[in-house]
Parts: structure tokens; C-alpha cells; sequence
């Protein structure tokens, strides 16, 4: 399976994990035990360095996941401290407990950004272009014509 998939019974603590997960979080990977609370996950992955935005925020960053982790909403995207990109997918399941699964986007995201940038770049060129000053050219008959560079573009 390429997901990560954990699963946490009604009262919040972990039922079971696939490899995946737990290699998707290696910080973390040694407490993934049956019977661990999500909120001991979290800080134990923070302690660790897992979570660099929660760095002077602690307490406020742990409320704030706990409660993101207890309401089932659209799939959020999380940057992780290694560069990775996950989509999160969670549901609540029959029993009320949840599961998550951990879809690494990383290449998705990488080619959303280049593909950013080089929309960016042609829009420059685009602008700059509006500077080009077309002439005419008489030539046998016939018109032609040809660019003439603004001084600012060729002297880059």
C-alpha cells in the first residue's frame, strides 16, 4: 500500500498503523504502540523536532490539531519538516473512531510550483513584450517586418 493508514478507537488512541505511517513519521515511529492517545503522539512528534510550526506555540499547536483531528472535514494539506507533502483524508468511522489516511503528494506539488513559475515567467515576458516597437520593412514588393528590442531587454 503507498497510504499511510492509522486508525484510533472512540477514546482517541491508536488501534493500529501500517508501515507507511510509521515511515512517514520515523521521529515517532517507536511510540506507535496499540493504546497510545493522539495527543501523546503529537507531543512526542513536536519534542522531537517533527513540527517546526508549532515552535513557540506548543500548548496552542497541540489544542489546535487535537480538535482539527476530532472533526471530520475536507482533506488538508501538510508540509513536513523533511520537505514532504501529505494529503490528510480523514473519516469517522461506524464504531466513532477515526481514520486517517496519508497520501504523499510531493511530486504533485512540485509540478503545481514549476508550473507556477513558469506561468509567472511568461506573464513577465508578456508584460515586457507590450515594450517591443514593431517597424515595418519595405523589401521587394513585399512587407516584412521585424522586432526592434527596447534597450532595457538587450542590454540584460
Amino acid at each position: 500500500m503507498t497510504e499511510g493508514v492509522v486508525l484510533f478507537g472512540l477514546d482517541d488512541r491508536l488501534v493500529l498503523s501500517n508501515a507507511k505511517y510509521r515511515e512517514i513519521y520515523p521521529l515517532t515511529s517507536d511510540i506507535l504502540v496499540p493504546g497510545v492517545s493522539f495527543e501523546e503522539i503529537l507531543r512526542a512528534a513536536v519534542e522531537r523536532g517533527h513540527f517546526e510550526d508549532a515552535e513557540g506555540r506548543i500548548e496552542e499547536w497541540i489544542a489546535e490539531r487535537v480538535q482539527r483531528h476530532r472533526a471530520e472535514g475536507e482533506p488538508v494539506e501538510r508540509l513536513l519538516g523533511d520537505g514532504r507533502w501529505y494529503r490528510i483524508s480523514q473519516r469517522t468511522t461506524g464504531s466513532g473512531g477515526i481514520v486517517q489516511i496519508f497520501a504523499d503528494i510531493t511530486e504533485l506539488i512540485g509540478r503545481q510550483t514549476a508550473l507556477s513559475e513558469s506561468q509567472r515567467q511568461f506573464r513577465d515576458f508578456a508584460e515586457t513584450s507590450a515594450d517591443w516597437l514593431w517597424k515595418s520593412i519595405p523589401s521587394a514588393g513585399s512587407r516584412t517586418f521585424r522586432a526592434t528590442w527596447p534597450a532595457a531587454i538587450t542590454n540584460r
